[in-house]
């Protein structure tokens, strides 16, 4: 009886533990990745959210109006839509719904670039005259020029629809909507936004490395994980290596890699213009 007993205990320990192990390996999958629905990166100088003025990295919420004068900040919406904001540049964040977030861009120049990580389907963004909507992409958009870069844009202008394929320009020449080639010029601008881009990216990944930090601690360290992640960008090392320092099944391995792999690609944009 008395080993029966001590069998018995060590069972409902067993079970405890393994009821625990599995209810924090269910928290660390579910929780850790949990995305942010729209934020917003100060890079540099002086930046506005609804007439006050921010610093660092802020939540955003619909209907915030954002504002750079003389400086450079990015919107993030659901981690996977990259609103790069040149200066003097407002916008207001109209739809937040995940499947297809909205934009509208009073004035200035953006560079807009929509991974489709994280269960985003779609993207628009707009202004007084012109509509632009995407799948999957990377433009420019700026007081009713659009300059596509990367996959094709619906675009409407002036109550004229538009598909805007890649190094193709579409904009108002005396008052009537024209497509045409890029130019040189405008090349040379998609580089500096696409070095941007690279900059951003590495940032979202770098939150997303830190939301499981302590899970990290547990197999090596950040440190060594975010140097693996510079040597898998320059093609050093392959991106599956991250997935043996962090054995644990959790969707924020998978988001670092789907970002590293974004990353490789627009490093290769760059190389390539």
């Amino acid at each position: 009886m008395l080993i029966m007993g001590a069998l018995k205990y060590i069972l409902i320990v067993l079970g405890i533990i393994v009821i625990g192990v599995l209810g924090t390996a269910g928290y660390f999958y579910n929780s850790l990745s949990k995305t942010v629905d729209a934020q917003l990166h100060i890079e540099s100088g002086y930046v506005q959210v609804n007439g006050n003025s921010v610093t660092g990295n802020v939540k955003l919420r619909q209907g915030d109006v954002v504002e750079t004068s003389n400086g450079l900040a990015t919107i993030i919406l659901h981690e996977s839509v990259l609103i790069s904001l040149n200066e003097n540049t407002k916008t207001t964040l109209e739809d937040l719904l995940l499947k297809h977030p909205k934009i509208s861009q009073e004035t200035g120049k953006s560079w807009n670039k929509f991974t489709r990580l994280s269960g985003v389907e779609g993207y628009s963004i707009k202004d007084s005259e012109s509509v632009a909507s995407v799948r999957s992409t990377a433009f420019q958009f700026s007081n009713g020029k659009l300059i596509g870069f990367e996959g094709e844009v619906d675009y409407n202008i002036a109550d004229t629809d538009f598909v805007v394929e890649e190094r193709k320009v579409v904009e108002i020449v005396d008052g009537i909507p024209v497509k045409r080639d890029i130019t040189a010029e405008e090349l040379a601008e998609v580089k500096q936004s696409l070095e941007r881009q690279e900059r951003e990216l590495k940032y979202l990944r770098e939150l997303e490395v830190k939301k499981y930090t302590f899970i990290i601690n547990k197999f090596t360290t950040e440190e060594t994980v975010m140097e693996t992640l510079e040597q898998a960008d320059s093609g050093e090392k392959d991106i599956e290596e991250l997935r043996k320092l962090v054995p644990v099944k959790i969707k924020s391995t998978q988001k670092v890699v789907d970002l590293t792999n974004k990353i490789k690609e627009t490093k290769q944009q760059i190389e390539s213009l």
